[in-house]
């Protein structure tokens, strides 16, 4: 779905809430590794969330790394920073970028919209099984749809006595109700392990020994700890059991379908699919949704308003958050690049998330417009009770559609990325003419975030003013 996509909100940063009862003084420099998770919903049409993992190390005198899955992260610098009051000022060398930051407590740093948490250097390591996940997944068990998706897990175990386990495993799924496919691959190991002055050594029964960096929060819950960079979190055994349960599922699913007839993928199917399209074109609108010229919309999401302003014709494409009447954050397409606006200041956008918005013209609802079916290749078909699944090439990228019965697009996904990005629509509404979810639910690794609109305008005329840059004349 469109809006989804335009929002790459920097949302749900809290992925856990950290106890403190330390006051903050007039702390001058910073010591040790601090680590958040912040998910954002893509710009992409029904894009899903990605998963981004920010960990510094601060150091005493003034500098700071945010690679630590380099060799030399313990030497490696890649900015500075320097502290005013509980502000904290990040700049990166690379690029010159600067960060403000709001320092809460010596343990906890307010990024805005997510939080640091400071990973001490603990050289003991809890028993149990740590993980890294980045899952995207829609349908699937429970929904009556198919589901598709891919995940990428990296596990290690802990023994509490010096001995360790890890497993890896990256697997790509179409499946459903006679719909089947997909694919994956998986490694192990097991040895002893030594934890020192941040430093994590595998040695492997086999003779070979990997070190990483590696900082820990073993004392408080949820348990989680920082290797190389990603965060990981400890699963407790019921977490372990629910999960084996539903990929053995799955696994069954996928193979039971890869063997049945209904899995074929004949050449009519191939055609049979734009048909497909141009039926969920005719359900969503028609001519109304192939002349979408401006789009306007607000949601709510983990309570930060979202307000979007869309120009197809122009390309351009404005995301404004606010919460509480404050704005947060502007980010801003026209048409090849752009900028970004936060906390009065504007830099240009990155060239991938450049891309990534511009995505958002030729994906998702806008996907279905008859010049955009036209102008895509289908790649494979697949067709079951819960609908039909089409896996399709764009601008050199591939995208997903799945269709109901009912001629409805009721899942989209976004497959050019590393980790697909993934949503599911729901509270279908006649918006202008045109048929809109109102609701995306939107799934990375455990994490579920649930998109409300509260509003759609389908061509509204957009006053210039709306594309300047906050503060200006």
């Amino acid at each position: 779905m469109i809006p989804i996509k335009f929002i790459r909100l920097v949302v749900l940063a809290w992925c856990i809430q950290l106890c403190t009862n330390m006051a903050y003084g007039q702390t001058k420099v910073l010591s040790g590794v601090y680590a958040g998770v912040k998910l954002m919903p893509s710009v992409t049409p029904g894009g899903g969330m990605n998963r981004i993992d920010e960990v510094i190390l601060f150091r005493p005198d003034g500098t700071f790394n945010d690679e630590l899955d380099k060799p030399d992260w313990q030497k490696r610098t890649t900015g500075r920073y320097s502290i005013a009051g509980k502000k904290l000022t990040l700049k990166f060398s690379k690029d010159g970028d600067v960060s403000d930051y709001e320092i809460q407590s010596s343990d906890k740093i307010d990024a805005g919209s997510f939080i640091l948490f400071k990973h001490p250097m603990d050289n003991s390591v809890p028993k149990g099984f740590l993980e890294f996940k980045k899952l995207s997944s829609m349908g699937g068990i429970g929904t009556n749809m198919a589901f598709v998706g891919t995940s990428s897990i990296r596990g290690l175990y802990f023994d509490g006595k010096g001995r360790f386990s890890t497993n890896s495993e990256n697997t790509s799924v179409v499946a459903g109700d006679g719909i089947g496919g997909g694919g994956g691959n998986k490694s192990s190991g097991a040895g002893t392990y030594k934890v020192s002055n941040g430093t994590l050594t595998l040695t492997f029964d086999n003779g070979k020994t990997q070190v990483h960096s590696f900082y820990c929060r073993p004392s408080q819950k949820p348990v989680m700890a920082v290797i190389d960079g990603d965060i990981y979190f400890m699963k407790d055994e019921k977490e372990i059991a629910a999960d084996k349960a539903s990929s053995a599922t799955q696994r069954n699913k996928s193979s039971s379908a890869t063997n049945s007839k209904a899995n074929t993928n004949a050449t009519g199917n191939l055609a049979d699919a734009k048909t497909l399209l141009l039926k969920a074109n005719a359900t969503h609108g028609g001519t109304k949704l192939d002349n979408i010229k401006t789009i306007t919309f607000e949601a709510t999401v983990q309570g930060i308003l979202a307000t979007g302003y869309v120009d197809v014709t122009g390309e351009r494409l404005r995301l404004e958050m606010s919460k509480g009447g404050k704005l947060l954050q502007v980010q801003q397409l026209e048409g090849g690049s752009g900028w970004e606006w936060q906390a009065g200041k504007s830099a240009p956008l990155s060239t991938t998330r450049a891309n990534e918005m511009r995505t958002s013209f030729y994906t998702g609802i806008l996907g279905l417009r008859k010049s955009e079916i036209e102008a895509l290749t289908v790649e494979s078909v697949k067709t079951g009770k819960a609908g039909t699944a089409i896996v399709c090439m764009q601008n050199g990228k591939r995208y997903a559609f799945i269709i109901n019965d009912k001629g409805q697009m009721s899942a989209s996904g976004d497959l050019a990325t590393r980790v697909p990005l993934t949503t599911v629509y729901s509270d279908f509404r006649q918006t202008d003419g045109i048929l809109m979810p109102y609701n995306e639910l939107n799934t990375a690794g455990k994490q579920r975030l649930s998109t409300q609109y509260s509003n759609f305008r389908i061509n509204p005329m957009i006053p210039p003013q709306t594309w300047d840059k906050p503060g200006a004349n």
